[in-house]
Parts: structure tokens; C-alpha cells; sequence
């Protein structure tokens, strides 16, 4: 296991504490992607801050070195990447996005609004050349999906509804979301006790992780139609991120959870020809973890912490050697 720590000298205020129950958290590094076996990318939420990293090994100790740092207007939530181009989620309703030039600069190219509302967007995934984003906090509308068309010239932004969006609107909190297929969406989602916030001390949510079959109307996304096919649930917990490994099709998941005895991440397997969520391992790690990665090509999985400030690199298979 490779550890990344970006030690960021910020004030932090009781605003920025996030409560699970009586343990608490500073919003630090927040998120990963994984370039390269050389390359990755991680951003600060509180800090506002994009980094570009480049991974060294020596003969004795791996080290790092930070080619190049990008602040930006908002805090930063979840990211993902299209070849060279970053579009990161806000602590809030924009999308930011960032080019990586020559693996060794950043460039910001946009900034989008999502909403016209005070909605919090956290999870996104791209798909088919779109990209879908996952809104944790709704203002004055219904729970839905953001579906924007990735494309140099516009950014077109609809927003899929269903009835079963509208009917939890309120009480669900959608944390991430990945597809399996064109039908099939695995979400995670917290579901608000209506008692506390997570600025609260004892704030707790119960979490779960949906496989659903989703039945978009791109004529009209407004219309669309959704089905809760099986569950997992996590009882009292508080969940962030989400991936799926859709190498050979193994549709194996990966997410992070805090819980009782601290931070985990867990392992899962979506069986479609059942379409059920199977064999639900987990590891133990650092306290908070939040973002989370994979990439194939080197068979790496990164996640972060935000209890250390910290981003840990491991091959993929031998993360599983400490299963709980």
C-alpha cells in the first residue's frame, strides 16, 4: 500500500466538521483518479485544490512530487476523467472542468451550473459520452439524475425523474452512482433521519446500496421510469463513493464506508442473471475514507481519507489479502 499525505495549513471551523455519530471529520483530500501507474490526480474540498501527482520509485523509499496545483472558486467533492479532461463536482451545484495538458500541467476550461436551486451534487460517472450526476441535498424540485452530453460546443444539461425519485424526494440522499449496462444502475443512497444534520454531534444515516433497472426517456428524461431490483444494506453508516470493475464484465464494485468500528472498503458482485447484489467482503482502512478509484490497465485501486489528508495507492488484488 502507497500513501500519498497532502497536508493543507487550513483553519478549519466548526463548519466544516462532519459528524458520524460522535467521531467527526475535516473535509480534506477527497477524491483520486489514477492516470497511470506514474500519474494520478487528487483534489482538497475544503482547500479547493486540484493536484496533479507524479509517483516516484527509488531503490529504497517510493516519493512523490506535486507537478502542478490548480485552485479553484469552490470546494471540490467527486471527480472522474475523460482521457485528458477532468470534471470535478462541487461542494454545491457547479461542474468544473479541468484539461490535463502534456501530463504535467492543469488548465481550467469551465464552469457549469447545474441548477438554478441550492442543490449539492456529490457523485458522477460518464457514460456513452454522457455525464450523469447524482445530487445529494434537492432544493424545490424532485430528486433526479443530471444527464449532461459531453461535447466541446455545448453542454447540454436534462435532468431524468422518475416516479420512484419523486416519491423519495426528501428522504433519500443519492451518493453515487455507476452504470452497469444501458438498464442497469447500481446507487448508493442514504436515507435522512429527519433528525439531525451532519454538522450535528450523533448525526447517524442508514445506508444502502440499490441495483436498479432504469429506463431512460431521452426524448423527454422528465419521464423516465425506474425499478428497485435488490438491495444491501448497511444499516447505520454514512457512504460516499462507488465504482464498478466492468473489465470482462465481472461488474465487481468497490465503495467506501465509515461505520462503527471506522472506515471500510467493501467488495461486491452484481449477478444479472439473478439481479442480485453477491458475496459482500470488506477491509479494514484509515478512518473516513471518501473517493475511490480503479484502473484496469495497471491494476491499481485508490482511495481517500479524509481523517489522514491522505490518498493510498495498492494493486488491486492484493488490497483483498486483508479481507475482514
Amino acid at each position: 500500500m502507497r500513501t500519498i499525505e497532502i497536508i493543507e495549513n487550513i483553519e478549519y471551523g466548526p463548519k466544516d466538521t462532519i459528524y458520524f455519530k460522535t467521531d467527526h471529520r475535516f473535509p480534506t483530500i477527497t477524491d483520486v483518479n489514477i492516470i497511470s501507474d506514474e500519474l494520478i490526480i487528487a483534489i482538497h474540498r475544503v482547500g479547493q485544490k486540484v493536484y496533479l501527482i507524479k509517483l516516484n520509485e527509488n531503490e529504497h523509499t517510493p516519493t512523490y512530487e506535486i507537478l502542478d496545483t490548480l485552485l479553484l472558486n469552490y470546494q471540490t467533492e467527486i471527480l472522474t476523467r475523460k482521457n485528458n479532461r477532468l470534471y470535478i463536482i462541487t461542494f454545491g451545484k457547479q461542474l468544473i472542468i479541468v484539461d490535463i495538458i502534456d501530463n504535467v500541467k492543469l488548465k481550467f476550461i469551465k464552469e457549469i451550473n447545474l441548477s438554478d436551486n441550492n442543490n449539492c451534487y456529490h457523485g458522477l460517472e460518464i457514460y456513452r459520452n454522457n455525464l450523469y450526476i447524482v445530487p445529494s441535498i434537492v432544493k424545490n424540485e424532485p430528486l433526479h439524475i443530471v444527464k449532461v452530453l459531453l461535447n466541446n460546443k455545448e453542454y447540454k444539461i436534462s435532468k431524468i425523474i422518475t416516479p420512484d425519485l419523486i416519491k423519495n424526494t426528501g428522504k433519500y440522499r443519492i451518493k453515487d452512482i455507476s452504470f452497469i449496462n444501458d438498464n442497469k444502475i447500481l446507487l448508493i443512497i442514504m436515507i435522512n433521519n429527519g433528525k439531525t444534520l451532519m454538522k450535528d454531534c450523533n448525526h447517524c444515516d442508514n445506508g444502502f446500496i440499490g441495483l436498479y433497472n432504469y429506463n431512460i426517456n431521452h426524448a423527454d428524461p422528465s419521464k423516465s421510469d425506474s425499478k428497485l431490483l435488490d438491495k444491501y444494506d448497511f444499516g447505520e453508516s454514512h457512504l460516499d463513493s462507488l465504482i464498478i470493475n466492468k473489465l470482462n464484465n465481472n461488474n465487481i464494485f468497490y465503495l467506501t464506508a465509515q461505520e462503527d468500528e471506522g472506515g471500510f472498503i467493501y467488495k461486491g458482485f452484481i449477478n444479472l442473471n439473478k439481479n442480485k447484489i453477491e458475496n459482500i467482503t470488506k477491509i479494514k482502512c484509515d478512518d473516513f475514507p471518501h473517493g475511490i478509484d480503479i484502473n484496469n490497465n495497471y491494476n491499481l485501486i485508490g482511495f481517500t481519507s479524509y481523517a489522514t489528508s491522505s490518498v493510498y495507492i495498492s494493486k488491486l488484488d492484493e488490497l483483498w489479502l486483508n479481507e475482514v
